[in-house]
């Protein structure tokens, strides 16, 4: 099928609440290009080496020290360590993948503290350079390499380096994606040799994680997730924060992060051409959930590297309504917008009747939630041009209208009050509670 013509079928299944899956159009339709200026980023496809390709990673833990050093141990507690973030991220992936972690024996680096120091103080230098000599790239390979004459890599899918250092000023958590070459990635630097893969006696090394010293769980789990292929969420103020660990430290995923990596059901994903959905002469553009139980995603495509991405996320009793935009060539790649009326996290939470008639505002469109009934919500796009006009008010108003109405048309909240009749004591919970005759409330 041409891809203008898929398209269109996606548009008209967006309008109508056509099943995806019945349609067998799959979520990597909907999913921007890949970008071939960035190792990592969110979209179609994945490189060949990353781990995100897989059900199952066998990822080997290999502790090093330097030549100057005392000979690296992982404690017990290390080792739980690691064997908890694979945990977290098979969590994440809703047990899509499997990882088995391997602790490999201890290698003595060609390297001493201080030079691995100096490496730390010039690594962004060496990058740009790609200078293998001095950068912790070169250094992880050489590594590898020293420890290949001793260690079995067999089946090894990735490598995680932890190292004994005790200088402070140096803090490293980096992780590293090497390719076999051209062939079947997008990224246009692969074939260098400054990302070539590791070949050791029992086949290549593609994806690597550098530790100074030891590390959290949820940091741990953040490296892990880049060999898997997703890409740095952090870095600015509009990122999605607690919303995914490739943000803050907490064991959570953004949605479309999760169907990069395959892990997200296709039938809950839409998408569509954003000039096939957003009129800009009107204000009814309208989008619905058909269920704010249910996590979803519609992608709103702007270009090849850019688009809208609104999301429902369930955590716990909250339904939140995710609004962002996807820059795939851009650092970090994506901009969330708020509601600076919602004190707690900005996001509008669909659970929650007086999200009705509130808005996220982006460059492009104002998203009104302008009315709710059981599990579905209707969206309105109104475009930027037309946000100060009488029809964007009066669509506004007609919200507040249809907010109203749904809270008048709640029922009261019970409330209980003790009652009491000598040593007896009652409990009474209702709308408007009253003691039995005889009783007295309890003050």
């Amino acid at each position: 099928m041409k891809k203008a013509t898929i398209w269109v079928v996606i548009f008209f299944q967006l309008i109508f609440n056509v099943n995806t899956a019945s349609a067998e159009i799959k979520s990597s339709e909907c999913l921007l290009p890949a970008s071939p200026f960035q190792n990592l980023s969110l979209g179609k496809p994945l490189a060949v080496e990353r781990l995100g390709n897989r059900s199952s990673a066998r990822i080997g833990v290999l502790p090093f020290y330097f030549s100057d050093g005392i000979v690296k141990k992982l404690s017990e507690w290390d080792k739980k360590d690691y064997e908890n973030a694979a945990n977290d991220v098979e969590k994440l992936s809703n047990q899509k993948v499997s990882i088995e972690i391997v602790f490999l024996p201890a290698v003595k680096a060609a390297e001493t503290a201080a030079e691995f120091r100096d490496m730390y103080k010039n690594q962004q230098t060496a990058w740009k350079e790609m200078n293998l000599e001095k950068s912790t790239w070169g250094f992880v390979k050489r590594t590898i390499l020293l420890a290949d004459k001793d260690v079995d890599f067999s089946n090894i899918d990735a490598v995680i380096l932890e190292g004994g250092n005790i200088d402070k000023s140096v803090v490293i958590g980096e992780a590293l994606q090497f390719f076999r070459g051209s062939q079947g990635n997008v990224v246009q630097n692969s074939a260098s040799d400054f990302f070539k893969s590791v070949s050791t006696q029992e086949g290549y090394i593609d994806n690597a994680i550098l530790l100074d010293s030891h590390k959290g769980v949820s940091i741990i789990a953040h490296e892990i997730l880049h060999n898997f292929g997703l890409t740095d969420l952090y870095g600015s103020e509009s990122g999605p924060k607690s919303l995914s660990i490739m943000d803050s430290d907490l064991s959570s995923m953004l949605n479309y992060e999760k169907a990069v990596l395959g892990w997200f059901p296709v039938e809950n994903f839409k998408c569509s051409e954003l000039l096939r959905v957003l009129d800009n002469s009107s204000v009814e553009n309208v989008l619905t959930i058909e269920d704010k139980k249910k996590d979803s995603i519609y992608l709103l495509k702007v270009s090849n590297d850019k688009a809208y991405i609104i999301e429902v996320i369930n955590r716990g009793t909250r339904s939140s309504l995710v609004v962002y935009l996807l820059e795939q060539n851009k650092r970090p790649p994506i901009t969330v917008f708020n509601n600076p009326k919602v004190k707690f996290d900005g996001l509008l939470d669909l659970a929650d009747i007086s999200s009705v008639g509130s808005f996220y505002t982006t460059p492009d469109f104002d998203l009104l939630v302008t009315n709710t009934t059981g599990n579905s919500v209707q969206l309105n796009l109104i475009p930027s041009s037309l946000t100060k006009s009488s029809l964007a008010t009066q669509l506004i108003q007609k919200s507040l209208n249809n907010k109203a109405i749904l809270v008048s048309a709640q029922p009261s909240k019970k409330v209980s009050i003790s009652c009491v009749k000598g040593k007896t004591t009652k409990k009474v919970t209702t709308v408007a509670p009253v003691c039995p005759r005889g009783y007295v409330k309890k003050k």
